[in-house]
């Protein structure tokens, strides 16, 4: 029954994934970031890859890259990371941070 301060209620599913489902998709997001980001450096050097460039080749914006990276040198930082950790324990593939 309906009232004034309570109207029937339906059910609509929501469009949203649960959190850990989101958390998921963010870091596979963030990973193909970081990836096409290298590659376009290890291609074009650091200074001639463009954000621009990466997102378009991501079929992205470059404000959708500022979700997960602030700039081109935290990507750098976090390739530097990656490969300093395979460095210290090389039978350990390098996690995503």
């Amino acid at each position: 029954m309906e009232s004034e301060d309570h109207p029937q209620q339906t059910t609509v599913s929501s469009p949203w994934q649960p959190a850990a489902a989101r958390d998921g998709e963010r870091l596979r997001k963030r990973e193909a970031v970081l990836l096409t980001a290298v590659r376009s450096y290890n291609e074009h050097g650091f200074h001639a890859t463009s954000l621009d460039h990466v997102a378009g080749t991501l079929n992205i914006t470059k404000p959708t890259i500022h979700n997960y990276f602030a700039s081109k040198d935290e990507i750098l930082l976090e390739c530097t990371r990656r490969g300093l950790e395979r460095i210290k324990d090389p039978g350990r593939p390098a996690a995503p941070a």
